[in-house]
């Protein structure tokens, strides 16, 4: 049963850099995509990492621990693991990893690949769509507001994210696109 921690725990860490890395659509024809690719490649981690715990977990510096903690560390280090290099080597200029890591980016790319056309996708859209029903000075006041009552921001974060909202509204291009632009840091709060 503790395989299951193992494959839990590489799946959270698996969610949080994908919420980390995407915005996330909240409703659009793309949301559906977005999940399936996300869901497919949390449950490959996962299943990555249950291989790893059956596989390890009778190695002797491991198997003194409580079962649970046992799974906790090896799901915890599957991603680590994954992420390993055993040496890397150049061709044309370009370095290239030689062990699990040169497998798990390509997967990880294609993957985040896909979720990100997506996202792209659903974020264009929804940003359209609160633009398009929003004045430009109800998004500035609110992209203003959403920047001073964000508690995770650093004074410098703060200041440095009003001067984006100065520049974007002193730009020479259309309303339309300053509305689109900020709409959308309303939605990802991607400058």
């Amino acid at each position: 049963m503790e395989w299951i921690i193992s494959g839990c725990v590489a799946s959270f860490l698996t969610v949080f850099d994908i919420g980390r890395t995407f915005y996330v659509p909240k409703s659009s024809p793309y949301k559906r995509h977005f999940y399936l690719w996300g869901a497919g490649f949390i449950l490959a981690n996962a299943a990555l990492a249950i291989v790893l715990y059956v596989s390890f977990r009778d190695i002797d510096t491991l198997h003194s621990l409580n079962p649970g903690v046992r799974a906790l560390i090896v799901g915890a280090s599957y991603l680590v693991l994954a992420r390993s290099k055993l040496a890397t080597i150049k061709v044309q200029s370009e370095e290239i990893p030689l062990g699990l890591e040169y497998v798990y980016n390509g997967a990880k790319d294609f993957v985040y690949r896909a979720m990100n056309r997506a996202s792209i996708q659903a974020l264009t859209t929804e940003a359209w769509g609160v633009a398009n029903v929003s004045s430009l000075k109800d998004l500035a006041t609110q992209t203003r507001a959403h920047i001073n009552n964000n508690n995770l921001l650093t004074p410098e974060d703060k200041n440095l994210r009003k001067s984006w909202l100065l520049k974007v509204l002193q730009d020479t291009t259309s309303d339309e696109e300053k509305a689109v632009t900020l709409a959308t840091y309303l939605l990802a709060e991607r400058m």
